[in-house]
């Protein structure tokens, strides 16, 4: 009932799919980056935490009496992060929807852009549709041009550790735009970039 109301009021409400990936996609997403039991992963951009649930579930499926010891240790290794105080709150809700505990988790409230600036932590895995229609509130280093898209994309490479994958989401043309040449030529070449998918025009 949670999923079906979010999804009618993102196609209702200005703004509101900001924060609603497209659950076929979530799970498409998490299914090709694989996650393992023992992965630290992070949504910067966390929304409703779609694909950290997803992941959980994936997690859950794929391991053999799913303990309560497991179910934790894999609870803490998630860290969430969501601008707007109203879509956190809605995170935290749906976390506890499917019988995850929020205090287990790395859940913060804030502008990851900002906040993730002057951390140390690497991830194993990063998995995230950031909200690249809106302006942008920090410009994460001076290799960033002004789009939010950017910003993001060479945030979410710093949080990789060296062995380190990503499934992330970004505008069609992004990575082609002349102006972007030097984050593309980081990722190519000091990233292994495995594919880009093209999405229908409706998927969202």
């Amino acid at each position: 009932a949670y999923e079906y109301l979010l999804e009618k009021y993102a196609d209702k409400a200005e703004g509101a799919g900001e924060y609603f990936t497209p659950r076929p996609l979530t799970d498409a997403i998490v299914r090709f980056s694989e996650p393992q039991i023992d992965d630290e992963i992070i949504d910067p951009a966390s929304g409703t935490n779609g694909f950290l649930i997803q992941s959980y579930n994936h997690l859950q499926a794929k391991t053999d009496n799913f303990t309560q010891v497991q179910r934790t240790d894999v609870e803490s290794q998630f860290a969430s992060r969501e601008i707007r105080t109203e879509t956190y709150r809605l995170g935290l809700l749906n976390y506890l929807l499917h019988d995850i505990d929020p205090s287990d988790v790395d859940a913060l409230r804030g502008d990851s852009l900002r906040e993730e600036k002057n951390r140390s932590e690497e991830y194993d895995l990063v998995l995230a549709n950031p909200p690249f229609g809106s302006e942008i509130s920090f410009q994460y280093n001076r290799r960033c041009d002004s789009t939010i898209a950017m910003n993001f994309v060479m945030m979410m490479m710093d949080l990789l550790n060296d062995s380190g994958r990503a499934g992330i989401v970004v505008p069609e043309g992004s990575l082609f735009d002349s102006s972007k040449r030097s984050v593309r030529t980081e990722l190519l070449n000091q990233f292994d970039l495995d594919a880009i998918l093209a999405l229908p025009d409706d998927t969202f």
